[in-house]
């Protein structure tokens, strides 16, 4: 295990490797957040959505990074 986020899952998720033709809508490459977020945003939309990784889905900058978004560190001018 190479970080936090991936020791922390109960259990890792099994996803086939893709295989032959596929027809979607949209197709992203990357499953970080920014990757896995628009994926979301446009199935809820609708959108016949692929989503293509070499990896597991954080594994890269998303999964290390330990970066954190919270509105309790910013500052009001």
């Amino acid at each position: 295990m190479n970080n936090y986020y991936e020791a922390s899952l109960p259990s890792r998720a099994s996803w086939p490797r893709l295989d032959g033709d596929v027809h979607v809508d949209v197709a992203i490459v990357g499953c970080g957040i920014t990757g896995v977020a628009t994926a979301v945003e446009l199935a809820e939309r609708g959108y016949q959505v692929a989503l293509l990784d070499a990896n597991t889905v954080g594994w890269g900058a998303t999964g290390r990074n330990g970066g954190q978004v919270t509105g309790s560190l910013s500052v009001e001018n």
